[in-house]
């Protein structure tokens, strides 16, 4: 009995001394749903976890659309290309050299035919699609009905990149010349910096963009001169910090930003893990050097690919779990959920959904 006490008065200071917020104690990511893409069918939804045929829109697979509100697989027509929102319910169909746009519903019944000979740009919500010009010189602000809403249309010198908050709403659209366009859902603007806001090197050309989930943050990643950057504003369009990369990369790079500016992004041939003051935190191999890569971020916890390992990490670069993928999965992208503490895995053959629990 003594022992028994004095190990309560122990431990109880121990916790008074240190509060637990100081530690992390161990989360579980585990499995809670898998979906057969080919096949159309799936296991049951977890009830920890959110309904995922409820949330979602659907999934392209072999020249088809399968529309989880209608359970059924539609066959898009020869000759068409085909892009939906990641929560919307339908999907919208053009040609690449087309003068039109149509969207469907979840049922495969037309909604609406518009005399577009720009391209949809979908994102997780349906509220503003940005339609880009053949040019890349003007993106069109369209809404769910297709009709231009907001501002209307954005210009600059070639539509380089384009990023969406799944919790806000937002939407970034980044041009070759550094001039970018912050909107809300109703296409409101925002922030921009336009040209005559630029003060850069003749050789500046910005090449990627990322939206923190709350929309409130935002990366740029362009060349100056003989540097390549990533810069990190907050929602006052203020410099968080900037980070010089050791390269030149001549495309876009895969970033995944926080909303507290924690930054996980590739180069070359490793990920990098910076805090919220653009100091690295860790750096991680990576297996191959092509100009996609997998990388996300949702609720403090980023993601990986690196080989056929999925890594998942926390901000203080601890990993969490490590997913094996065999190579007949790739590509493979992270979704967000509406829910808070869900993930969506989709790989070439499958999607999938893993929960934390604390």
């Amino acid at each position: 009995m003594k022992i028994y006490l004095a190990s309560i008065l122990f431990f109880g200071l121990v916790f008074i001394i240190f509060p637990s917020s100081k530690y992390d104690f161990q989360v579980n990511l585990i499995d809670t749903w898998i979906w057969d893409k080919q096949g159309g069918y799936g296991t049951q939804p977890s009830n920890i976890s959110e309904n995922p045929t409820s949330n979602l829109a659907g999934y392209k697979n072999q020249g088809s659309f399968y529309s989880f509100p209608s359970g059924k697989f539609i066959k898009m027509e020869e000759g068409f290309l085909l892009d939906y929102s990641i929560f919307g319910e339908g999907f919208y169909q053009y040609k690449k050299l087309g003068d039109e746009v149509s969207f469907f519903d979840a049922n495969n019944e037309l909604f609406w035919k518009k005399p577009y000979s720009s391209y949809p740009r979908p994102g997780y919500n349906p509220n503003l699609i940005p339609f880009v010009s053949g040019d890349g010189n003007i993106v069109f602000l369209v809404d769910k009905n297709g009709n231009q809403t907001g501002v209307k249309q954005v210009t600059g010198r070639f539509a380089t990149d384009i990023s969406y908050s799944y919790y806000s709403d937002h939407t970034i659209i980044l041009f070759s010349g550094g001039e970018y366009f912050l909107l809300d859902g109703a296409g409101v603007l925002l922030q921009k910096h336009n040209s005559n806001d630029i003060e850069h090197n003749q050789s500046y050309f910005a090449k990627s963009v990322v939206l923190s989930p709350n929309g409130k943050a935002f990366a740029i990643h362009a060349q100056n001169g003989e540097v390549d950057t990533i810069s990190v504003y907050n929602s006052e369009n203020e410099l968080i910090y900037s980070k010089n990369l050791n390269s030149i990369i001549p495309n876009k790079i895969y970033l995944a930003l926080d909303d507290d500016g924690s930054l996980l992004y590739y180069e070359n041939d490793k990920f990098s893990l910076l805090d919220k003051d653009g100091d690295e935190v860790s750096n991680y191999k990576a297996d191959t050097k092509k100009v996609y890569q997998t990388v996300f971020v949702k609720d403090g916890i980023f993601f990986f690919l690196s080989g056929n390992e999925l890594q998942i990490i926390n901000k203080k670069g601890i990993v969490l779990r490590s997913l094996f993928l065999p190579s007949n999965l790739k590509p493979v992208r992270v979704l967000p959920s509406k829910a808070a503490n869900n993930y969506y895995i989709e790989t070439s053959k499958d999607l999938r959904q893993i929960t934390l629990r604390k």
